[in-house]
């Protein structure tokens, strides 16, 4: 008789073990953090606007939901954060334990991007970026004294906070370099996600391929413009 076979796991730990899996949990994760970053670049132009219009904004985000929208939204895509490093990590190992044999000799190998070739420096740098960025603008760990600084209403001066950061080279330095990895990262992932989920085939598979690096470029621009303008001095207090 046979040994029997092994049960089927189930649950994010089946799901993780699966390659088919990992891959849709990294789609699916990714889609959701990209709409963020979107999102969160889109609003945080009202820089442009001046301080009332960021000012309001946060306020009013913040006092969402009796204040629990926040935290909600921070724990969600927390989760998502862990759920996609650890897909990735998952469909790393695989692909690192299937390459000694992938190709046989004689065979070259396809020729890929360079976003998809540092996927990974790549994705570390955000990561890391992101911790700075949490320490920075969203716990004032970093550059405390401007964190603490409210407005004439008695809010958050966020727009304040964010100027008086971006004068400082270092900063605008930090955010552009990081920025550039995001762009990096998001040009391949992006299209790797429409593939996975199935969307990337037919006669729409051209005008697909060039979604990841337009919402790179959208993102990359936008965050940067940020930056540069306030230490260009067109944004000043």
């Amino acid at each position: 008789m046979s040994a029997p076979s092994q049960p089927a796991q189930r649950g994010i730990s089946g799901l993780m073990n699966s390659t088919i899996g990992a891959k849709i949990a990294m789609a699916l994760t990714g889609f959701v953090l990209v709409g963020f970053v979107v999102q969160h670049m889109v609003f945080n132009l009202q820089l442009f606007a001046g301080p009332e219009a960021l000012n309001a904004y946060a306020y009013n985000l913040k006092g969402l939901l009796g204040g629990n929208f926040v935290w909600m939204g921070r724990a969600f895509l927390l989760a998502c954060i862990v759920l996609h490093i650890m897909a990735a990590m998952r469909l790393s190992a695989r692909n690192r334990a299937a390459r000694p044999n992938r190709y046989a000799a004689g065979l070259k190998t396809q020729t890929t991007s360079y976003a998809a070739k540092f996927m990974l420096g790549t994705g570390i740098v955000t990561l890391l970026f992101l911790v700075y960025h949490i320490l920075h603008f969203t716990g004032g760990v970093i550059e405390p004294d401007n964190f603490h600084i409210l407005d004439s209403e008695g809010r958050h001066d966020v727009w304040r906070m964010v100027v008086t950061s971006f004068k400082n080279p270092v900063v605008v330095v930090t955010y552009v370099v990081a920025n550039i990895a995001l762009a990096f990262h998001l040009s391949h992932s992006v299209t790797s996600m429409f593939a996975t989920l199935g969307l990337q085939s037919g006669s729409y598979r051209p005008l697909i391929a060039k979604i990841g690096p337009a919402v790179a470029t959208i993102v990359l621009l936008g965050n940067i413009a940020m930056a540069v303008s306030v230490i260009a001095g067109l944004i000043h207090i």
